[in-house]
């Protein structure tokens, strides 16, 4: 049976002889296809690539989009060997780019020594083998931001190289990066030499990774060093308004064809200059005089002499383009419209809750120009299509505009930003194509913002098809009404702020977007035919309506999780903008309105530029962390970039540019980054200025370039070498020669700012690199009244053994002392006695003391010889004391200029040796000043953020009886409680409230403060900044390890003398918790979840604050008690007791207790905040004063 079945089955599988044939013959083609494939293609391990756009770069992640932890990313990385086709060896390193500089246009003549040289390609290592990711370079945050148009074949290549890593990958981003608390990381080559690029080479030795050994691989500088740079004018048809991206290169045919449907850039960027009109350019016209008229030529276009001859709204005047007031393309004036608007829904309140607007097609301006008289800041699109350049017409005149095309892909803008959209005279077919317009619309509308639409003449069939789509999107329509006077109908619709209306549309079309659909991702990215839900969670963007301005400015909410680095970004732009770039740089602010930050981050440089008669537009870069949503939410506008392209705006459109670390952060991502100067050099003004901040090997060669274009370098500076004069003076002498040098310096390109000493904070002075100070003697050899603090500080630093000898030491100075022979041997005492201290604090010499003799008649001709010679030091032209200061004139950064003080006083965790303890317990003695162990290293964490305890600063701590807990926080037994342990009594909480203090914990989350008191006995001890810049701790394991110390030393009282059992059990259960000790708690940025931890332990808080830090007290939960540290009644004398590190410390002081007073009155809760202000009667001869004081100004009461 079993054979007949055998024989049956072989007869079934028989086939004839040529079906074999042809599967023989296709088998045969087949490996043939293969084998010519394999010849003459690249490897599959080759997933290289040349990049000519950054069209598929995945965008910034949105505010509200939960990070992915991920295996997809847009990768691009070689696969080499450094001994041939050697298997098991491999070197990962990040895709080079082509450091050949391609002609444009014939326009550049590069020299490359190196150009021809190619890479090989090596085979792909067995998946087994595991690989670091953080040596590729990782283009993009997240593949689900990526351009939809990526081919498949692409895909299937980054899936491939991902299923190989994902292992090790959890999350990747570029190198401007965010972590999962949202707040920026800065580059990983940061460290690294500029042109060089740590790799990695990783080696399977016995079936393993055996060992991991790091290279630098040399990439090549941004600017080619080699490169000779000669320039043309660029032969396109648009001429002298030429936008690469957006205009045709060469067109046939009529003029209305010269401009693409969507952004096509060139493959290779533009080298070729824009020509000037043809009739000439002149100066603009300033603000806000431009308001009503601009220069006509400056903006000249043949559509636009037709296009005048049709309006009343403007007209020509001789060489000017008039604007008469209250004339627009409304009749009645736009004036009446915009009333009749807030009369329609009064809810719109322009200037208060409205704010930020998009005006969608350029007409005249007025509507702009109008709403920013009631403090509206109007952004308008000026469309491709409008062929007359109305949008430049609006940029001359000062008014923020972009020009990009708007049909099939996503505007340059985040999502829900957008206070209200308004479209005027509007013509733009919303309806057409499934609405996708109208959708991009809903994308960049705030939660409940307005979309006003207004048109001279309704189309039934248009209402009705409107009518359908805003009933599909669940617009409410607030108002339909025509206006008489105006003949406009005006429409005013309101998004929906919640997404529960969402689900009750019978049809769901359009639909929902995909919950990991990214509503930020813009850059070349279509219009998605769905609709993004409404955020609904506190923590996410969007939930709530910002605040009024200008409190918005200022005004952080709940979802920005790191607060404290927009502060700290706000006070550093602030302190560059108000000290260097207004008073420091030589430019006419009055010629300047339209501003460009081509890498802005918060928005602090725009915020600082506010109280002036400018405008700023912020420019966030693709690649970069997506922070243009917290820029909006300033009440701020601005767009995503991406600088290998050409920028959406008309030649001459910007009066300054502000870049920093721009080039060092895209050195690695555009093919030519010579293109990015081309392009700053067209959209810049004739006579405009570009403040460029970078690293020194990036403006060498810049300037190079930047000078064969004919730019004029003004001043070129760094931070570490710009430097103070200071003047000390009482009659007006010193402060003549003092402002006679500075112009001598400044004549010689040297870059000083001039201050009074008495205006001079000293503990800046450790930051200094350079200081010059022209110092007067007055009577009996002492200095003037008004530089006491000064000179004091001075002398008391040098002779404190805490301070150290080297905290100046990277500081340089000259001094120049001023005075009388008369006085005998006090001649020039001050002169003198300064440049002794400042030698004993490390300072380096780099001039002999200079003397004059006011009464000597030859005191101009001593000090011009002492100031040129100076000079020819700082230049590096002679050398004095040793060498010279060097060349002064180009140099810059040498690292990323921060808005966290990341250095800031270092030499307080340095100061210290391992042998200090308690002033109360040396009696006075102590460690030499010149002890070589006073100093030591700075320990950093993995990540790069600084540790606040230091090795050093811990061994003192330990010393003084500290239990440290984590990286930042501590906890001791204060000496009441050992009292109370002893059946004795307590201290005045006990004797107040009832507080048993052999039952308190006396801990602090802070061990970092932000003032220096002079009583206090850990001074130079402890850390100190004006905000977090350390490594933090969780607020749970603060708490549990607070207590587990606390509980430990409470058990080794067991057994002392006078220690009651009975005390001591209850001891171990504290109930009560003084967050005081060393340091400033209300730092601690996690301060309310730790309160809440303690409360639900039933733990009652009691916390001391110095008053420095306004803002966080308006923010603190809840506590039991409140005490602000009083330690003087007046400004001077405070600033000579604390010593605070805040410019701002007696406003901070005093808003500070406006605050402790609104949230005690404030609080809605049943527990009772009691607040105390404690005056510090420490500091000998202060606390009788400071009582006083306080009562007689009515502060205080008693």
């Amino acid at each position: 049976m079993a054979i007949a079945r055998l024989a049956r089955l072989s007869r079934q599988v028989k086939r004839p002889h040529g079906f074999c044939i042809k599967m023989t013959a296709v088998a045969a083609l087949g490996l043939c296809v293969i084998f010519i494939l394999s010849t003459y293609s690249p490897s599959s391990s080759s997933l290289t690539s040349q990049r000519n756009s950054f069209s598929d770069i995945a965008e910034p992640v949105a505010a509200n989009e939960k990070s992915k932890k991920g295996k997809d990313f847009d990768m691009q990385h070689k696969m080499s060997s450094n001994h041939g086709n050697e298997v098991g060896k491999k070197k990962l390193e990040p895709h080079l780019k082509d450091k050949d500089k391609k002609k444009g246009d014939g326009a550049v003549s590069v020299n490359n020594r190196n150009s021809g040289k190619k890479n090989k390609k090596k085979a792909r290592k067995p998946k087994t083998e595991e690989i670091d990711l953080k040596q590729h370079e990782v283009i993009g945050l997240n593949a689900t931001q990526m351009q939809e148009g990526v081919e498949g074949e692409e895909l299937e290549e980054e899936k491939e190289g991902d299923e190989e890593l994902k292992e090790d990958a959890e999350e990747i981003v570029d190198n401007d990066a965010v972590n999962n608390d949202g707040e920026v990381e800065e580059d990983r080559d940061l460290n690294a030499t500029d042109g060089e690029e740590t790799v990695e080479k990783t080696e399977d030795e016995d079936a393993g990774l055996k060992s991991t050994e790091r290279k630098k691989k040399k990439l090549g500088p941004v600017f080619d060093l080699q490169a000779h740079y000669s320039w043309k004018t660029c032969s396109v048809r648009s001429k002298h308004n030429y936008i690469p991206c957006l205009d045709m290169e060469s067109t046939s045919g009529k003029l209305q064809s010269y401009r693409h449907h969507e952004r096509s850039c060139p493959k290779t960027p533009p080298m070729c200059l824009v020509t000037l009109p043809p009739e000439g350019y002149g100066s603009p016209v300033q603000w806000p005089e431009s308001k009503f008229k601009i220069l006509y030529r400056n903006v000249e276009h043949p559509k636009l002499a037709s296009f005048i001859k049709t309006k009343t709204w403007l007209m020509q005047s001789e060489e000017y383009l008039t604007f008469p007031q209250n004339q627009s393309e409304f009749n009645g004036g736009v004036h009446h419209y915009i009333d009749a608007i807030e009369e329609m829904v009064p809810d719109i309140e322009w200037g208060k809750n409205i704010h930020i607007v998009l005006d969608i097609g350029c007409t005249d301006s007025s509507f702009a120009a109008s709403l920013l008289d009631k403090e509206v800041l109007t952004l308008t699109l000026g469309l491709k299509e409008d062929l007359v350049d109305l949008a430049q017409v609006a940029l001359e005149r000062g008014f923020g505009a972009i020009v990009s095309p708007f049909r099939t892909r996503r505007l340059p803008f985040p999502s829900d930003v957008f206070d209200t959209i308004h479209c005027g005279g509007c013509n733009i077919p919303w309806h057409s194509n499934g609405g996708n317009l109208l959708l991009e619309m809903n994308r960049v509308l705030r939660p409940g913002g307005y979309f006003i639409l207004s048109t001279k003449h309704d189309n039934i069939e248009d209402e009705e098809a409107m009518s359908t789509l805003m009933a599909s999107i669940c617009w409410n329509i607030l108002a339909h009404k025509t206006d008489e006077i105006s003949e406009m109908g005006v429409k005013i619709y309101q998004k929906p702020d919640t997404n529960d209306i969402y689900e009750l549309r019978r049809k769901k079309n359009p639909p929902l977007c995909k919950e990991d659909e990214n509503p930020d991702a813009t850059w070349s990215v279509p219009i998605k035919a769905c609709l993004h839900g409404i955020p609904s969670a506190i923590e996410q963007r969007g939930t709530e309506w910002p605040a009024e301005w200008p409190q918005r400015l200022q005004t952080f909410p709940e979802w920005m999780s790191n607060r404290e680095n927009l502060v700290a970004d706000t006070e550093h732009w602030k302190s560059i903008v108000e000290k260097s770039y207004l008073i420091g740089m030589g430019i006419n602010w009055s010629n300047v309105r339209n501003i460009m930050d081509m890498k802005a981050m918060y928005g602090g440089f725009a915020a600082a530029l506010v109280p002036h008669n400018v405008w700023v537009m912020n420019v966030v870069p693709v690649h970069a962390p997506n922070t243009l949503p917290v820029i909006y939410e300033r009440g701020l506008v601005g767009v995503y970039h991406d600088w290998c392209e050409s920028f959406g705006t008309y030649p001459r459109t910007y009066d300054l540019l502000h870049a920093d670390h721009l080039f060092s952060r895209l050195k690695n991502r555009c093919k030519q980054p010579v293109g990015i100067v081309v392009e700053m050099d067209r959209i810049l003004r004739p006579g405009g200025w570009a403040i460029i901040r970078d690293k020194v090997e990036i403006l060498d060669p810049l300037e190079v370039i930047l000078r064969s274009l004919h730019w004029e370098i003004r001043m070129t500076y760094a931070k570490d070498k710009e430097g103070k004069l200071l003047f000390v003076s009482q009659t007006g002498t010193s402060k003549t020669l003092a402002n006679r040098l500075y112009n001598l310096l400044n004549l010689n390109n040297l870059s000083f700012d001039l201050i009074d000493s008495k205006d001079y904070e000293p503990e800046d002075f450790p930051k200094e690199t350079l200081v010059l100070i022209i110092a007067s003697t007055w009577e009996n050899g002492k200095p003037p009244e008004c530089s006491k603090f000064f000179a004091n500080w001075l002398a008391e630093s040098a002779e404190d053994f805490r301070v150290g000898s080297l905290i100046l030491s990277k500081c340089k100075f000259a001094v120049f002392g001023v005075g009388s022979k008369s006085y005998g041997e006090s001649f020039n005492a001050v002169g003198k006695e300064f440049a002794v201290r400042l030698k004993e604090l490390g300072g380096d010499e780099v001039l002999n003391l200079g003397e004059g003799d006011v009464d000597g008649g030859d005191l101009d001709e001593v000090f011009d010889v002492w100031s040129r010679k100076l000079v020819r030091v700082l230049k590096g032209e002679v050398e004095e004391n040793g060498g010279a200061y060097g060349n002064g004139v180009v140099v810059s950064e040498s690292e990323y200029d921060s808005y966290v003080e990341s250095d800031e006083e270092d030499f307080e965790e340095k100061g210290l040796d391992s042998g200090m303890v308690d002033l109360e317990d040396i009696a006075g003695k102590g460690p030499s000043r010149k002890s070589s162990s006073v100093f030591t290293e700075v320990k950093k964490v993995a990540n790069g953020v600084k540790e606040m305890v230091t090795p050093v600063i811990r061994a003192s701590l330990q010393k003084q009886g500290y239990k440290i807990i984590g990286s930042h926080s501590g906890v001791k037994i204060c000496r009441w409680t050992k009292s109370q342990l002893r059946g004795r009594g307590g201290c005045y909480k006990h004797s107040f409230y009832g507080i048993e203090s052999h039952r308190c914990m006396e801990a602090t989350p802070s061990l970092a403060c932000a003032n220096k008191c002079v009583f206090c006995w850990r001074h130079h001890s402890n850390p100190v900044g004006k905000s977090w810049q350390w490594k933090m701790d969780d607020p749970l394991v603060i708490v549990n390890a607070a207590i587990d110390e606390h509980t430990k030393m409470i058990k080794q009282m067991k057994g002392v003398p006078g220690v009651k059992s009975e005390i001591l059990l209850e001891g171990l259960s504290p109930r009560h918790c003084a967050l005081s000790l060393v340091g400033e708690p209300i730092m601690y940025p996690e301060i309310n979840t730790l309160i809440d931890e303690l409360h639900r332990r039933r733990i009652s808080t009691f916390l001391v604050t110095n008053a420095q830090f306004p803002e966080k007290i308006r923010m603190l939960k809840p506590i039991t008690q409140l005490y602000v540290s009083v330690d003087a009644a007046t400004k001077e004398s405070l600033k000579a007791i604390d010593r605070p590190l805040f410019g701002d410390f007696w406003e901070r002081f005093l808003v500070s207790t406006l605050s402790v007073s609104s949230i005690t009155e404030n609080i809605a809760e049943v527990r009772i905040i009691r607040t105390f202000f404690r005056f510090t009667e420490e500091v000998r001869g202060f606390f009788t004063s400071c009582v006083k004081s306080c009562l007689s100004s009515g502060t205080f009461k008693l």
